[in-house]
């Protein structure tokens, strides 16, 4: 299974605070057995956190939900073993590198 994921979003920045919120698609290409290939759609709203460490990098952590409008079942021999979800939230930490 290959995943991707594309967003459009806009936000507004307060001070070291971002809030976006927007709308996000998720292609899915299964390609062992009979193979499918599908996408979910729906909507997604985070936070982001920018802490500044030295004058050209940046602390970032964000968190968010995605809320996906459709979903895939996928079975194997009529049991169910994988279900995309309906709602995806996510945790994420890194670096920014600001030029």
């Amino acid at each position: 299974m290959t995943t991707g994921e594309v967003r459009a979003s806009a936000g507004v920045r307060v001070d070291w605070l971002d809030l976006r919120a927007g709308v996000v698609l998720v292609p899915v290409l299964v390609s062992t057995g009979a193979g499918d290939a599908t996408v979910l759609a729906g909507g997604g709203a985070s936070a982001r956190a920018v802490v500044p460490v030295s004058p050209l990098l940046r602390a970032v952590v964000a968190a968010g939900l995605d809320v996906f409008a459709t979903t895939t079942e996928y079975r194997l021999a009529g049991m169910s073993v994988l279900t995309t979800p309906r709602w995806a939230p996510w945790l994420a930490a890194g670096i920014e590198v600001a030029l």
